[in-house]
């Protein structure tokens, strides 16, 4: 019968600490599933540096961006792309448009590559 009141205590306790860890734990978990919302995807980060690659791949020697690219044996339509995807890149650094767009704009540039 000594116990009784050690026991009763040590089970108030338990649920005490039961219900902290919860509320931890559900404020932990709203926090991590609103941070994604505001970061960027990491499969659309993929997505526009493989787009990215590719367009480099076409529209540059060796798929590197150098000063040599845009000389005069460049074509006329080629220097055209060259010129559009600097301009893209650019809103994108100062980041006039976003990633979504980014990718989507970058989608286009591909296909017109894809046909030069």
């Amino acid at each position: 019968m000594d116990y009784l009141p050690y026991f009763i205590g040590s089970g108030f306790l338990i649920v005490i600490i039961i219900v902290f860890n919860s509320r931890k734990q559900k404020s932990r978990l709203k926090e991590f599933s609103i941070e994604p919302e505001e970061a960027p995807s990491l499969l659309m980060v993929q997505s526009v540096e493989r787009k990215l690659k590719a367009i480099y791949g076409k529209l540059f020697e060796n798929g590197v961006k150098s000063g040599d690219n845009n000389g005069p044996a460049a074509s006329p339509r080629k220097q055209q792309l060259i010129k559009e995807l600097e301009q893209l890149e650019a809103a994108y650094a100062d980041k006039k448009i976003s990633l979504k767009d980014y990718s989507e704009k970058l989608q286009n540039l591909q296909m017109k590559v894809i046909d030069l």
